[in-house]
Order: structure tokens, then C-alpha cells, then sequence
């Protein structure tokens, strides 16, 4: 079973993120946020960060359903995780595009070397 992050790395993470995102697309992480919230309980980056298959396919839903939208804003928010390491960044956006969990769930963990 892959690691989650949890706790007060979840928070900075998720705080740091959040910062970047509306830098780079402003206003979408308040709609998020409260779309999320209504269906989950959680901020977007709660569930991204601990369940990123069921935030990947809720952008779909979200996004109405636009691929290369949700693609395109994945990539904003996966190199706002991963920062300028290009490795990184490619290989966690791969792995949610094959929706593959535990290996972006690795590369983060790894990345941030924080475990429970």
C-alpha cells in the first residue's frame, strides 16, 4: 500500500499549491474548492493529495466533460507540486493520465520525502 501524506505537510503542500494556482489560473481554486466541498467535504487539495483519481475524474466532471482542458490544467497544478524538477513533473503527470495512484502517490511522497 503507497504512503499518503497526511497532517501538517498536507496543509503547507496544499497552501503552497493553492498560492501557485492562483497565480498562474486566477479565480478557479474558490470554485473548485466549493465544488469539492459540496461533494466531498474537502478542498480540492484535500482530495488531491490523498485520493488524486477521484480529483483527476471530478475535473472531468467539472471541466464538463473537456479533456484537453482538464489535461491542461492538471499540468498547471502537478508542476506546481514538482516546482522546476522536470522529472518529476512528467512523470506524475503520466501517471494520472494512465491513472496510475500509487505511482503518483510515490513521486510525491518521494518528492517530498514526507511519510506518515
Amino acid at each position: 500500500m503507497s504512503e499518503r501524506i497526511c497532517g501538517p505537510s498536507l496543509d503547507l503542500i496544499s497552501r503552497s499549491l493553492k498560492r501557485y494556482l492562483n497565480k498562474v489560473v486566477p479565480g478557479i481554486m474558490s470554485r473548485l474548492d466549493w465544488y469539492f466541498l459540496m461533494r466531498y467535504g474537502e478542498p480540492f487539495m484535500q482530495v488531491l493529495l490523498q485520493k488524486p483519481l477521484v480529483a483527476y475524474e471530478e475535473l472531468n466532471d467539472f471541466f464538463g466533460g473537456d479533456k484537453d482542458l482538464v489535461e491542461y490544467f492538471i499540468y498547471f497544478v502537478i508542476k506546481g507540486l514538482f516546482g522546476a524538477d522536470r522529472t518529476y513533473t512528467d512523470k506524475a503527470y503520466k501517471a494520472l493520465l494512465e491513472q496510475n495512484e500509487k505511482e503518483f502517490l510515490e513521486l510525491l511522497t518521494r518528492y517530498y520525502n514526507v511519510l506518515r
